[in-house]
């Protein structure tokens, strides 16, 4: 599973969501330095991320971003298991 291919886009050409994040974060090996920008604007767009390369980010003030771009998916899908088929956590009071 690739969570952010070169062109910037996900698995199928689609945009990575955060639970795609979070499962690169926690079972990741492979990573990469890109600048990223959201949409803001009202609309169906909100929240949409944009990521560039350094080589070929566009001429914008951008946010610099360390992110996940590869998932290593047999250590995921154990810690998915593992999460999934681990009792529930009593909350502390």
């Amino acid at each position: 599973m690739v969570i952010i291919d070169e062109d910037g886009s996900g698995p199928g050409g689609t945009n990575p969501d955060g639970d795609d994040a979070a499962g690169a974060v926690a079972a990741g090996r492979g990573a990469g330095d890109y600048d990223i920008d959201v949409n803001l604007s009202r609309g169906p767009l909100y929240g949409d991320t944009l990521s560039w390369d350094t080589a070929n980010k566009p001429g914008l003030e951008l946010q610099p971003v360390h992110v996940q771009t590869d998932l290593d998916l047999s250590r995921f899908n154990k810690l998915f298991v593992d999460l999934m088929t681990a009792p529930p956590q009593v909350p502390s009071k």
